[in-house]
């Protein structure tokens, strides 16, 4: 449903609850969204969220991070300049080196005023159905 993970204002959250599609390695917990990687090498990754719509206060940001236990990280922002009430995003993408064994975990945090919910499948608060299309994540070794 809509409120499978809530991402507290002004916290930290990691991103779990994944509906895994493809994993051949078993690799990749959906639960906690931790990846352990099989084989030392590049990985390249990507995660893209949207919020439901709901109030977003001006001058605020919407962060994602993918954190590896070997100390890689990969960052990403968007900012909105004015308050509304609308859905905002975040696409993080990037390439990082893992050794087998490694891990790594996407996080999100923000200041948008408000506790934020992914879109999920499931009535959302305002009473639309929401799809599961808005968030993917794809993790896939060179």
């Amino acid at each position: 449903s809509y409120n499978m993970v809530v991402c507290p204002n002004n916290a930290t959250t990691r991103l779990g609850s994944w509906d895994v599609q493809y994993d051949p390695l078993n690799s990749f917990d959906g639960t906690t969204g931790t990846f352990t990687a099989p084989k030392t090498g590049l990985y390249t990754v990507l995660f893209v969220v949207q919020m439901l719509a709901s109030p977003v206060q001006a001058d605020s940001y919407l962060e994602g991070m993918w954190v590896a236990s070997n100390g890689a990280t990969i960052k990403s922002v968007n900012s909105f300049a004015i308050a509304g009430t609308f859905m905002t995003p975040i696409i993080c993408t990037g390439t990082l080196f893992l050794n087998a064994g490694d891990t790594l975990y996407p996080q999100v945090s923000h200041n948008m005023g408000i506790d934020k919910y992914p879109r999920f499948q499931g009535t959302s608060p305002g009473g639309g159905v929401t799809s599961t299309a808005f968030n993917k994540l794809s993790i896939v070794i060179q």
